[in-house]
C-alpha cells in the first residue's frame, strides 16, 4: 500500500513539473492559421492600431464556481485586454503544443463551536475544533476534444473530541477528482464522454449534492456520457461513492470504492424556456450491506427514485418546485416514499440593499408502521440537509416537515447577510428524527410524543474581501419543542463558525 501511495504522488508530481517546464518553453504563435510570424508574449493584449478617446472600463474576472472543474478560461485566449489584469492569468490557459495547461487551487480554513449538537448525550456536550482544506489543481485541454482534469486534495482537523474519527474532517492526502474528458465526434457535436474520479451534484442539490461543506466533500469513481446542446444536457452515469470511512487508518492516503454501493441515473435538463429550467432525473440506488431499515429490517436495498424540478424567474418573483416518488425493496419490505418542496422569493430590486424575503416548505415521507412490511420513510440518496434545513446539520431529508421564512440583504457590493427561520415537525410520529448524513438520532415507536421538534434560526454574514478571498461568520441556535422534551434530554443547541476562503 505504501508504495503505491508513493507511486501515486510521484506520477502527479512529475505531470505537473514536466507540464510546467513545456509551458515555459513555448511561446503563442499570433496567428490560429499556424502561419510563421513573431511570437507574442501571453500577457500582452492585441490593441488596435488607434486608441479610443475613452477606453471603455474593463471587465472583473467571472466568479469562481463549485466545483472547480466547471471553471472555463477560454476566454483568455481571444478575451484577456477586455478583463481586469489578475495575478494568476498566467496560471491558466498557458499553451504546451496543441493543448493547454491552466493551474489553480484554494485553501480553507474554519473554526467552529458547538454546544449540545449530540441528541444522544445525557450530559451537556461543547467542543471547538479547527477543519483545513487545501485544494491543487490542473487542467490540461486540447481545444474542446480531450481533457485531463486532476485535483488534489489535503484536510486536517484540530482539537475535536467530541467525534474525531468523522469521515468528513479528515482525509490527510488523496484525490479529490481526476478524470478524463473526450468528445469522440468531434469538438462541435454534444457528445462527450467522461471517466475517472468525479463529483456528482445536481440542480438544487436535494437528492444529488457535491457536500462542498464539509471538509471531505463526497467523490465517486463514475462513468458518465453526456449530452449537450443550448436547450438541453442529459447524463447517464454509473458512480460508486469513495469509502472515507476512519476505520481504513487515520493517516490513509487513498480512498478506495464503496463496492456495496452503486449508483446508476439519468439526470436531463431542459433550457430552452427563458430563465426558467426544467429537470427531471431517474436514479437507481443499490447497497448489499445497508444499515436496518425504519422497520429495523436489513437486507439488500434496491431503490428507485423518480423526480422532477420546475424553478425560474419572473421580474422580481424567483420560485422553485420539486418532487420525487421512490419504490423498490429492502430486505423483505417494499418501498413506497416520497418527498416534494417549493419556495417562492421576492427581490426588492428597486430598493437600497436588494431585500429578498422568501417562504418555503419541505416535506419528506416517514414510516407510520414501524412493524408492518413497507418502508415508507424517504431516502435522501447523497444529499445531506445543511443546504435545506439549516446550518447546524440536525435535520435530514427524511420524516420531515419544514416551513420555513427567509430574509436577505446585499449591505454593500462585498457584504452580504441572510437570516432563516426553520420550524421543524415529525411528517410520522412512529419515525425518527434523521439529522443530516440521514442517520436516526432519536425515535418513539409508539408515536406518543408528539410532531413538533423545534426550531432553528440561522444568521449567516459574507465579506468578500477581493474576487480570490471571502471571510464568511455563522450562528446557529436550535430551541427543542415537545417531541424533544418527551424524547430525552433537551438542551438548546448552538453552532458557531469563522471561515476564510482563498481561490486561485
Amino acid at each position: 500500500m505504501q508504495n503505491r501511495n508513493l507511486a501515486i504522488l510521484a506520477g502527479w508530481t512529475t505531470f505537473i513539473f514536466t507540464s510546467t517546464v513545456l509551458a515555459q518553453t513555448q511561446t503563442q504563435p499570433s496567428q490560429i492559421d499556424g502561419s510563421t510570424s513573431q511570437p507574442t508574449t501571453r500577457t500582452a493584449a492585441a490593441l488596435p492600431s488607434s486608441q479610443p478617446a475613452s477606453a471603455p472600463a474593463l471587465k472583473p474576472h467571472p466568479p469562481y464556481k463549485v466545483p472547480h472543474w466547471e471553471d472555463d478560461y477560454s476566454w483568455l485566449d481571444a478575451q484577456r485586454h477586455l478583463y481586469e489584469t489578475d495575478f494568476t492569468d498566467d496560471l491558466k490557459r498557458i499553451p504546451v503544443g496543441g493543448f493547454h495547461l491552466s493551474y489553480g487551487g484554494e485553501a480553507r480554513v474554519r473554526w467552529e463551536a458547538e454546544k449540545n449538537r449530540a441528541f444522544l448525550r445525557q450530559d451537556e456536550t461543547d467542543d471547538r475544533y479547527l477543519l483545513q482544506r487545501y485544494l491543487l489543481w490542473q487542467d490540461l485541454r486540447y481545444r474542446d476534444i480531450f481533457r485531463l482534469w486532476v485535483e488534489g486534495e489535503f484536510a486536517f482537523e484540530e482539537g475535536v473530541d467530541l467525534n474525531p474519527t468523522a469521515s468528513n474532517f479528515e482525509n490527510r492526502w488523496d484525490f479529490k477528482s481526476a478524470f478524463v474528458e473526450v468528445r469522440p465526434l468531434g469538438e462541435k457535436t454534444p457528445l462527450l464522454f467522461r471517466v475517472g474520479r468525479q463529483e456528482i451534484g445536481y440542480g438544487a442539490q436535494r437528492v444529488l449534492e457535491y457536500g462542498n461543506w464539509s471538509n471531505v466533500p463526497r467523490r465517486y469513481d463514475a462513468v458518465k456520457i453526456m449530452w449537450q446542446t443550448k436547450d438541453l444536457d442529459a447524463d447517464v452515469f454509473w458512480a460508486r461513492p469513495m469509502d472515507t470511512s476512519p476505520l481504513l487508518g487515520r493517516d490513509k492516503s487513498y480512498d478506495r470504492e464503496d463496492e456495496d454501493t452503486d449508483l446508476i441515473g439519468i439526470y436531463a435538463t431542459y433550457k430552452a424556456i427563458p430563465n426558467h429550467k426544467i429537470e427531471a432525473y431517474f436514479l437507481t440506488l443499490l447497497k448489499t450491506d445497508p444499515p436496518a431499515n425504519a422497520n429495523g429490517r436489513r437486507g439488500n436495498m434496491q431503490i428507485y427514485t423518480l423526480g422532477g424540478r420546475f424553478s425560474g424567474k419572473t421580474g422580481d418573483w424567483d420560485y422553485d418546485i420539486e418532487g420525487g416518488y421512490q419504490t423498490g425493496e429492502w430486505g423483505d419490505d417494499q418501498v413506497g416514499a416520497y418527498m416534494f418542496t417549493t419556495e417562492s422569493g421576492y427581490t426588492f430590486s428597486k430598493t437600497p440593499m436588494t431585500p429578498r424575503l422568501m417562504a418555503g416548505i419541505d416535506y419528506a415521507s416517514g414510516d407510520r408502521h414501524p412493524r408492518d412490511t413497507r418502508h415508507t420513510t424517504w431516502n435522501q440518496l447523497f444529499q445531506t440537509g445543511h443546504s435545506w434545513f439549516g446550518y447546524a446539520d440536525l435535520v435530514g431529508r427524511q420524516n420531515i416537515i419544514d416551513p420555513r421564512l427567509g430574509a436577505s440583504l446585499k449591505v454593500t457590493p462585498k457584504l452580504s447577510v441572510s437570516f432563516d427561520q426553520h420550524f421543524f415537525f415529525l411528517a410520522e410520529r412512529e419515525d425518527a428524527l434523521y439529522n443530516s448524513s440521514g442517520s436516526a438520532t432519536r425515535r418513539d415507536r409508539r408515536g406518543a410524543s408528539g410532531r413538533y421538534v423545534g426550531t432553528e434560526s440561522d444568521l449567516i454574514i459574507k465579506y468578500a474581501i477581493d474576487h480570490h478571498s471571502t471571510l464568511e461568520v455563522g450562528y446557529c441556535h436550535f430551541e427543542g419543542g415537545g417531541w424533544m422534551q418527551r424524547t430525552g434530554p433537551e438542551r438548546p443547541v448552538e453552532f458557531f463558525y469563522v471561515q476564510y476562503l482563498l481561490r486561485f
